[in-house]
C-alpha cells in the first residue's frame, strides 16, 4: 500500500461497512482522517475507535454530513482543508440511491436532493 503518512483523507459513510474498514486501515498507516456520516451517535463512536486504533497523535475530524445536500458536503470539505491545510484523497462510501438505478445513469438532479 502507498504511504498515507500525514496524508489527509476525507471519507463519507465512515461509521460502518467498507467506509469504516478503510478508515481503520488508513489510520494505522498514519493518515489524517476527516470522517462524515449522517448517524451522529455512530459517528462519535467510530471516531473514538479510530483515534484509539491510530494511537497517540492520531487526528480525526468528525462532522455530520448529509451527502444529498451539496452545501453540507462543500462545508465539510472546506472545514477539512481549513483544519489540516489540504486534502489529498476523498472516498465516498455513503450509499444514497432512491431508485434502483446504476450510478452511470444518475443525473446531477438525482445526486442533489435539496
Amino acid at each position: 500500500m502507498a504511504s498515507f503518512s500525514s496524508k489527509v483523507v476525507a471519507i463519507t459513510g465512515a461509521v460502518s461497512g467498507i467506509g469504516f474498514e478503510i478508515a481503520k486501515i488508513l489510520i494505522t498507516k498514519g493518515a489524517i482522517l476527516s470522517i462524515s456520516d449522517i448517524q451522529d451517535a455512530a459517528l462519535q463512536s467510530a471516531a473514538s475507535q479510530l483515534k484509539e486504533l491510530g494511537g497517540p497523535g492520531a487526528k480525526v475530524l468528525v462532522l455530520r454530513v448529509d451527502v444529498t445536500k451539496r452545501a453540507e458536503v462543500d462545508a465539510w470539505i472546506q472545514k477539512t482543508i481549513a483544519e489540516f491545510g489540504g486534502l489529498h484523497c476523498a472516498a465516498n462510501f455513503a450509499g444514497v440511491v432512491d431508485d434502483q438505478m446504476g450510478a452511470q445513469n444518475m443525473s446531477q438532479q438525482d445526486d442533489d436532493k435539496d
